[in-house]
């Protein structure tokens, strides 16, 4: 191999599925790598941020092996950040040859969380190491400042576990796509008076933030970008080709790039072919941009590490892994292949040396080729299949007991272990759980373990595998209810094609948690920590609403006198330190600290709400939820038909649903009431909170969140609210309460 054709695509597709081509925007069907960068997978709603699932991810994993052909291709590398959606595709000859690939996120959204962030995927091929990016930055209009610093986190935290962390720069080729929300500092109008115009990109570029912050070298300054010739890709009303019309009406800007980054010294050379946009694409609101590279690869005989010389000839590149001799080159057999041979993949993994004796990395003797090997055009290493006196395919596993002594609720915690293939052919493996279990995922969980390249060479390096712990809210509860255990096990197999099965053995301890729960477990748990390993749990609840959820509503109300703007309460970041001592604090039963900020508070809170396995109103609610939106937006929010509409609603809550709801609402009137908080930045922030579609699939929907901040929004500021009983203290013993909605006052 003398180069690698590689695509990078990039497109925020605004919680949309594929349902138009992706053959154009991929540029070609026939390249070595496809690097597809998704932002906005998912609505990014508090619930999708802290449950941070993949689901969505598998109907545009079905459509791009549907473009490019199942054949010809293989989806080696996948990984996701809520929204943030990272996938690499290699045609199937080069699997064998990626080695070492690990995957990584890193979350710079508010409060740490992962609404905006970067995922990330590195790997060695054919002796050259890449890492892709995926990435979303904030989206703030005002100023690059956001931006530059999501950018520098994700720069400088985003590491690969391999057998040590591996920043982002110790790779010989670095490709960073996603949407960086960079804007152009012009006044709106002058940008939509020539945005359709291609002559006006030299002008419009020169305000271009990403372009300022390269040059002042705030960010992006180790990356280059290709030419922009196309126009800007952002914002747009969804199915037109019209610039936004909405009430924002937000400044068309170049929001979706495509920079790289080749590390100095190595002999690696890349090469843009084309950069672009598909303004044909129409179902997201933004436009989709793609690049295509040249990556030219050095000769194996020649270090990576030191640039080739003009005497270097790079071999042509061929279609299939074979070796073609050509003519003449058997005068060179005895030391290899000559500098004219065209190198199969096996060869360029462990290439032939030049001297008599060459010795490997480690300094074990290696024995030269056979003489004659090249002069008849076979190659120098081992067929693909195992044939009389070779050894037979061995496969070490490294360790084969993995320990995570320390789960905490939905944070991913991560361990490696190592294969090697110490045998003289590829081996295929694929990790398989022995038992049903949630908690722990692998990746990558199949593959091709490269072999060793001749009998009594060192061979390939160990493939790392990374396994992530994770306690959702399912996994939470079945601990809770086992009684008298935080201990997690499970085993996966790991089957070996042509080789013996072997076992990986994985225990975890889980730190129990308030989060993660239901509403009826929790008031349960009132005169006990979260944290306890509970021999018993209460069969009723014992008070009307969680004590959680009342320790955080009556540290605000306490502290609203500090916050200068309380519609911000919920909306301005908190550092993770704060909100995870505060967390401690509810799991514990230990008190809060009082120099603790409002902010923390508030998105832990909202943490706490947003991870509670059911909404404050059942999914079964959810149509008649919906039913009543469209009613209100029909004929109006008039107090009697509302109040006939939501007493059934209310009525189909329990008793701990219900009052929680009360406390809540109360809650937030009295923000909007006693402190001018915005009533439908609340109902936003807390919709998750109240209300969720059943079927994962509808909470994609453009509409979904207009409608459920619509819904919330009816008890903040309509005439008809649920109110508290007279007297109501949410710590008093639970009954059944009475639901009817009482008069306006």
């Amino acid at each position: 191999m003398s180069s690698l054709d590689v695509v990078v695509a990039t497109w925020n597709v605004n919680a949309t599925r594929p349902t138009e081509p992706l053959g154009p925007w991929l540029q070609t069907t026939t390249a070595d790598l496809y690097v597809v960068c998704l932002q906005e997978m998912v609505q990014l709603t508090p619930g999708s941020v802290l449950s941070n699932s993949g689901k969505n991810s598998a109907p545009w994993q079905e459509a791009l092996l549907d473009v490019l052909g199942r054949h010809n291709y293989s989806l080696v590398g996948l990984k996701h950040l809520v929204g943030v959606l990272l996938m690499v595709v290699a045609r199937r000859e080069h699997t064998v040859n990626i080695r070492n690939l690990v995957t990584a996120t890193c979350s710079v959204g508010v409060m740490g969380m992962g609404n905006k962030g970067g995922a990330g995927v590195r790997f060695e091929l054919y002796g050259t190491s890449f890492c892709f990016i995926s990435s979303h930055l904030c989206a703030s209009t005002k100023t690059a400042s956001g931006r530059n610093k999501g950018y520098n986190e994700i720069f400088k935290k985003l590491t690969f576990p391999t057998t040590r962390a591996l920043s982002i720069v110790e790779h010989d080729v670095a490709l960073w796509a996603g949407d960086l929300n960079y804007r152009i500092e012009l006044p709106n109008a002058d940008v939509r008076a020539v945005a359709t115009h291609l002559a006006s990109i030299p002008h419009l570029l020169q305000y271009d933030q990403l372009g300022l912050a390269q040059r002042a070298s705030q960010a992006f300054a180790e990356f280059v970008e290709g030419p922009i010739t196309f126009l800007p890709t952002y914002k747009f009303d969804p199915r037109t080709d019209n610039f936004d019309s909405s009430s924002k009406q937000r400044t068309p800007a170049w929001c979706d790039r495509v920079l790289s980054r080749v590390r100095a010294g190595v002999a690696t050379q890349l090469r843009l072919i084309n950069y672009t946009s598909f303004p044909q694409y129409r179902a997201s609101d933004h436009k989709p941009v793609s690049a295509r590279y040249e990556v030219t690869l050095p000769p194996p005989n020649l270090p990576r590490s030191r640039a080739p010389s003009a005497a270097v000839q790079m071999p042509a590149r061929t279609a299939s892994p074979s070796v073609s001799g050509p003519a003449g080159a058997g005068a060179g057999a005895g030391a290899g292949a000559g500098a004219g041979a065209q190198w199969t993949f096996h060869e360029y993994r462990e290439p032939a040396q030049s001297s008599a004796s060459p010795r490997s990395r480690h300094g074990s003797t290696i024995a030269p080729p056979p003489a004659g090997a090249a002069a008849a055009g076979a190659a120098v290493v081992p067929p693909a299949f195992p044939t009389a006196g070779m050894l037979t395919s061995r496969v070490v596993l490294t360790p084969n007991t993995i320990r995570f002594p320390r789960l905490v609720y939905g944070a991913t915690t991560v361990e490696l272990c190592e294969l090697l293939n110490t045998g003289p052919s590829p081996v295929q493996y694929c990790f398989v759980p022995e038992e049903a279990q949630t908690w722990i995922s692998v990746e990558p969980s199949f593959g091709t373990l490269p072999p060793c390249a001749r009998v009594g060479t060192m061979g390939p390096e160990p493939v790392a595998v990374t396994l992530a712990a994770t306690v959702d809210s399912s996994v939470a509860q079945q601990l809770l209810m086992k009684l008298g255990t935080t201990a997690l096990h499970c085993h996966l197999r790991l089957s070996l094609r042509g080789d013996s099965d072997q076992i990986l053995d994985i225990t975890g301890t889980y730190l129990p948690s308030c989060f993660g729960l239901s509403l009826e477990l929790l008031a349960r748990l009132a005169n006990v920590p979260a944290r306890m390993c509970l021999s018993a749990v209460p069969s009723a609840p014992t008070y009307n609403v969680p004590k959680e959820v009342w320790r955080c509503v009556d540290f605000l109300k306490q502290s609203l006198a500090t916050v200068a703007h309380a519609d911000q309460l919920f909306l301005t970041q908190a550092t993770p330190a704060e909100v995870d001592a505060v967390r401690e604090a509810l799991d514990t039963a230990s008190p809060i600290d009082a120099r603790t900020s409002p902010h923390a508070v508030a998105a832990t809170l909202l943490a706490l709400l947003s991870s509670l396995t059911l909404p404050l109103f059942p999914l079964s609610a959810y149509d008649d939820c919906m039913k009543v939106v469209e009613l209100v937006a029909a004929k109006g929010d008039h107090p009697d038909q509302l109040a006939a509409v939501l007493k059934p609603l209310l009525e189909r809550l329990s008793p701990v649903h219900y009052y929680t709801f009360l406390y809540i609402t109360t809650f937030l009137r009295f923000l909007v009431t006693n402190h001018h908080a915005n009533s439908s930045a609340l109902a936003y922030v807390f919709r998750d909170c109240f209300i969720r579609a059943p079927d994962a699939a509808a909470r994609t929907a453009a509409e979904y969140a207009t409608n459920c901040t619509a819904f919330v929004h009816l008890f903040l500021e309509s005439a008809v609210r649920a109110t508290p009983p007279p007297n109501f203290d949410p710590f008093v013993p639970a009954t059944a309460p009475a639901r009817a909605l009482p008069p306006p006052p």
